[in-house]
C-alpha cells in the first residue's frame, strides 16, 4: 500500500498511450517521477471499426457518432484511472494531471475534433500544435491533461514520444524507429535529419482479418520454429515433433497473434512450401499442406486446427508491403542507403515480441543490428509526465521532424508493388 498523504502532497499523474487498437497507462508519482503501476485495456472505439479510416468515416458522416467515439475513449481511461488506484490501494483524488499521446486519428476522436481534413488526402490535421485540455476522470472534478504536439498527417504524438524515449536524435548514427501495428509509424534519423511517415498496414500485423488469427491473449502463438534437432524437410508424419510452438499461457493453440504469423510465413518460406510472390506452391509438407478447402483456396496445416490459408498469406503481404514501401521512400528521401543503418528500433507490443530474424527473411524490415525496444510511446508519455523539460524536448522534436507524405506519391504505388513479394531466396539462404 501507498502511503495516501505523501502521495496527495507530491500528487499523480497519469500517463496515456492512447493507441487504436489498446490503451496502456501508467501512474507516476509527480514528485519523484517514479512509475508505480501501469495496467492496459481494449480500445473500445474498435466498435465502430478495426482501423483508423473506418473510424474517421464514422466519426465524419455522423455526429452523433463523432460524439459516442469521443465519449467511448474517454470512458476508456476513466475505467483504467479507476483500475490502477483500485488494484494498487490509492485514492483516486491524489491525481492531478497527465500526458496523453496518440496517432492523429485517435488524438482527433478522443477530442472529438472535426475530422473531415483527416478523413481524405491530404489527411491534415484540425490542430497539430500541444494543448491543455481538462477531462473529467473517475469521478473528480476536472483534470487538466497535456496533449502532446502531432507532427503531420497520421504520424501522431505517439511518434514524437516514440522519438524521445529512443533517444532517436541522441543517436551518432543513422537508425530506423518503427513502430508496426494498424496504422505504422516510421521514424528514420539520418544526417541529423529526422524524417517520418506512417503506412497504413491494417489489422493482419496484430492478427486481424487471418482465418485463424487473435490479438495477443491466452491460446496466441507468439512464434514457432524447428526443434534444435529438425533437419531435412518437414512432412505429414513428423510436424507435431519437428515444430515448436510458443504459445500463451502454455496450453492449446487456438490462433497466430501477428509475431506468430510472421514466424509461419518465415518458416514456410524457408521450406519452399511458399514462393516469394506468397503462392502455396508444395503440398505434403507441413500437415496436410495445399489441400484446398471446400471454397477452392489452398492452406497450409501446422496442426488439426491451426491453418493458414492463401488469403491470409496475402493480407499478410499486403501488409508487409505497406510498411517496406514506406521504409524505402524515407530512406531514399533522406539519401540513406541500407548499408547506412546502425540499427532498426522496433517499438510497441507487436515489435518487441517479433523475431528479428523472420522479420528481415521475409522482407519486412532492411537487415541490420536490430534493438527491441518495448512500448517506447508509453515510455516517452511517462518522461514527459515526470519532467516539464521532456516536453518542451517533445515540442521540439514535432517541430524539426520532416512528415514525408506516402498518400498521392506516384511511386508509392510503385515500392509497394514490388514490396509485396517476400525476400527472395538468394537473401533467405544469405541469412541461415
Amino acid at each position: 500500500m501507498h502511503n495516501q498523504s505523501t502521495l496527495k502532497q507530491s500528487g499523480l499523474s497519469l500517463a496515456v498511450d492512447f493507441g487504436t487498437t489498446t490503451i496502456n497507462a501508467a501512474l507516476l508519482d509527480r514528485g519523484s517521477g517514479a512509475v508505480l503501476a501501469r495496467a492496459n485495456a481494449l480500445n473500445p472505439q474498435i466498435l465502430y471499426g478495426c482501423d483508423i479510416m473506418t473510424r474517421l468515416d464514422q466519426a465524419n458522416r455522423n455526429p452523433e457518432s463523432r460524439r459516442s467515439l469521443r465519449e467511448a475513449g474517454q470512458s476508456a481511461l476513466r475505467h483504467l484511472a479507476e483500475t490502477l488506484c483500485r488494484q494498487n490501494g490509492i485514492v483516486p483524488d491524489c491525481i492531478t494531471g497527465g500526458v496523453i499521446v496518440a496517432n492523429t486519428a485517435m488524438h482527433h476522436l478522443l477530442l472529438g475534433l472535426d475530422v473531415a481534413q483527416l478523413a481524405a488526402a491530404p489527411y491534415i490535421p484540425t490542430v497539430a500544435e500541444p494543448r491543455q485540455i481538462e477531462l473529467a476522470l473517475a469521478g473528480l472534478p476536472l483534470i487538466p491533461f497535456y496533449f502532446a504536439p502531432l507532427i503531420g498527417g497520421f504520424v501522431g504524438s505517439d511518434a514524437v514520444a516514440g522519438i524521445l524515449a529512443a533517444g532517436l536524435m541522441d543517436r551518432d548514427h543513422s537508425a530506423l524507429l518503427i513502430d508496426i501495428g494498424t496504422n505504422t509509424e516510421i521514424c528514420l534519423w539520418h544526417r541529423g535529419q529526422l524524417s517520418v511517415c506512417s503506412a497504413p498496414s491494417g489489422p493482419a500485423f496484430e492478427g486481424g482479418g487471418i482465418s485463424k488469427g487473435m490479438r495477443l491473449g491466452n491460446g496466441a502463438v507468439t512464434g514457432i520454429r524447428r526443434h534444435s534437432n529438425g533437419a531435412g524437410a518437414l512432412d505429414t508424419d513428423e510436424v507435431h515433433s519437428a515444430l515448436q510452438l510458443d504459445v500463451v499461457g502454455g496450453g492449446e493453440a487456438i490462433g497466430f497473434c501477428g509475431t506468430g504469423l510472421i514466424d509461419a510465413i518465415s518458416l514456410l518460406l524457408e521450406e519452399q512450401i511458399i514462393d516469394a510472390g506468397g503462392r502455396i506452391s508444395r503440398c505434403g509438407q507441413i500437415q496436410p499442406c495445399g489441400w484446398p478447402r471446400r471454397n477452392g483456396t489452398m492452406e497450409v496445416r501446422f496442426t488439426d486446427d491451426l491453418v493458414l490459408t492463401q488469403e491470409d498469406i496475402r493480407k499478410l503481404q499486403l501488409a508487409k508491403g505497406a510498411v517496406r514501401s514506406g521504409i524505402d521512400i524515407l530512406m531514399a528521401e533522406a539519401g540513406a542507403k541500407p548499408g547506412d543503418l546502425e540499427c532498426v528500433i522496433l517499438s510497441g507490443a507487436f515489435g518487441s515480441g517479433l523475431n528479428p530474424q523472420s522479420a528481415v527473411q521475409i522482407g519486412l524490415i532492411p537487415q541490420s543490428r536490430v534493438q527491441l525496444a518495448g512500448n517506447t510511446a508509453l515510455a516517452g508519455a511517462e518522461m514527459m509526465a515526470a519532467s516539464k523539460a521532456a516536453q518542451q524536448e517533445g515540442e521540439r522534436i514535432a517541430r524539426v521532424a520532416r512528415h514525408i507524405a506516402l498518400a498521392g506519391r506516384p511511386d508509392y504505388f510503385e515500392h509497394f508493388l514490388q514490396e509485396l513479394n517476400f525476400a527472395d531466396a538468394q537473401m533467405r539462404r544469405s541469412l541461415r
